[in-house]
Order: C-alpha cells, then structure tokens, then sequence
C-alpha cells in the first residue's frame, strides 16, 4: 500500500496516463481513472485477505474434525483411526499450503510492484 501512496504522490502524471485506456472518450476519463484507481488501491487488501482466508481455512477444518475425532474416540475404533488419518492428511495439505503461500503471495506482490511503476 505504501508503495502504491508512493507511486501516486511522485508520479501522479505516470500513474493518472498508465489509468486511462486507450482509446477512451475524453468525457468518461475521469470516470474511468477513478475506477481504476479504487481498483489499484483494493488490490493489496483483497490479497491480505486471501491469504488470510487459505490459511485460515486449513487450521479451522483441522481443528473441527480434531474435535470431531474426540467424539468418535466414544462410539468406535475404527472411526476414530478413520479421523486419525484424516487429521494426518489434513495436517500434510496445510504444510503444503504453508509453503505455496508465501510463493503466491511473493509472486503477486512483484506483479503489483511491476504493474505500478
């Protein structure tokens, strides 16, 4: 975000020409600078929220069916190595997520950075 504000505040001829498409009607390029320009700014709290949601998502399934499994450990055996197991796959999946993430989130902030300057 602070590099976007950066961006705007030194090169704002740069930013204001690099929002305008070509081609488009003087009358609705005001319009269309202030789209692009909210659209600019939501990028980096859009991706602050995907992330947060991905990895948010694995540890809450995992602690759900952890305490699911509890209440299987009552009724029978087999359902509890049948959760155990899940758990373990759970768990594999969320190191995975844990290691593509910061890749993702990496690679899109470059693309914002490239795209703004």
């Amino acid at each position: 975000m602070s590099c976007i504000i950066f961006s705007i505040n030194y090169f704002f001829e740069k930013i204001i020409y690099h929002l305008t498409p070509r081609g488009c009607p003087i009358a609705i390029s005001p319009f269309m600078v202030l789209i692009e320009l909210i659209r600019l700014i939501i990028r980096p709290i859009t991706l602050r929220v995907r992330i947060s949601a991905n990895l948010l998502a694995g540890h809450l399934l995992i602690h759900l069916l952890n305490e699911f499994s509890f209440f299987l450990m009552n009724l029978n055996i087999i359902n509890l190595f049948l959760s155990v197991f899940i758990l373990l796959i759970l768990n594999i999946l969320e190191i995975a997520v844990s290691i593509i993430q910061p890749y993702i989130f990496c690679t899109l902030i470059n693309m914002y950075l490239c795209e703004n300057n």
